[in-house]
């Protein structure tokens, strides 16, 4: 497998956490965020799969890219 497909799950992983993310939190203002605490927990378990998808990019991909953490 080449590099650049084994990174490709991961980034879309990420891809697919963004647009969730997005559109959960769609037409919401702050406050009827922090009032659904399902919603939030759903926020950050998809903030929690990006982290994840970042840490298992291959290091070639984040020297590619130094703005990844």
């Amino acid at each position: 497998m080449t590099r650049s497909h084994r990174a490709r799950p991961y980034l879309e992983d990420m891809a697919d956490s963004i647009r969730r993310i997005r559109r959960y939190t769609e037409g919401l203002d702050l406050d009827g965020f922090l009032r659904n605490d399902v919603l939030q927990d759903a926020v950050i378990r998809r903030i929690e799969v990006l982290g994840e998808a970042v840490g298992r990019l291959p290091e070639s991909r984040k020297a590619r890219y130094p703005e990844i953490p």
